[in-house]
């Protein structure tokens, strides 16, 4: 999983100052509010007029399609989403069957049964992917922590006074943290 934080302040007049920290780079941009109106959840400038800072928090969960069970997946669509009868059968067997191999020119490996990961490139793959992780809604909300969630990015973020970040950023590690167990 790699993280990226960010962080947001008002600065001067009607711009945004944007603190990008990776475990590579440290880069400060200053943004157009306007333009970051359209880019942003309106609760960073909330906190913002609130005279808070937001730090974002951005999850890439790696290989995450690659890594479903497919016997938890079906069992969460049935118990947490209600799918059952015919449609869980049709996904059963959507997900059943499905091997891999490599094939360059001529030369073409065995093929290897899959029993876990859920088609990438289909409309249902980040579907079934968004089912299966939605406990780790359940695991960033327990924090406190605002998210947003698409296939397998999630972005976690958190208003916080600027003299006292030391919590917030407490609490977003060990979310983080809780995530990456998960």
């Amino acid at each position: 999983m790699s993280v990226t934080i960010y962080s947001f302040s008002r600065w001067r007049h009607n711009t945004i100052k944007v603190l990008l920290l990776t475990s590579q780079t440290k880069l400060t941009l200053n943004l157009n509010l306007n333009l970051t109106l359209t880019l942003l959840n309106p609760s960073v400038f909330t906190a913002a007029d609130d005279k808070q800072v937001t730090v974002l928090v951005g999850l890439d969960l790696s290989v995450a399609f690659d890594t479903v069970n497919h016997d938890t997946l079906l069992q969460r669509l049935e118990t947490e989403f209600g799918v059952t009868g015919t449609v869980l059968s049709w996904l059963q067997s959507y997900l059943s069957g499905r091997s891999q191999f490599v094939k360059l020119g001529n030369h073409q490996s065995p093929a290897v049964s899959l029993n876990v990961g859920v088609p990438q490139g289909s409309v249902l793959g980040p579907i079934l992917f968004a089912v299966y992780c939605s406990p780790v809604g359940d695991v960033i909300a327990g924090h406190g922590v605002q998210y947003h969630q698409y296939a397998d990015d999630t972005q976690l973020h958190l208003a916080m006074r600027a003299d006292n970040t030391a919590v917030g950023l407490s609490v977003l590690a060990v979310c983080t943290s809780d995530v990456r167990l998960w």
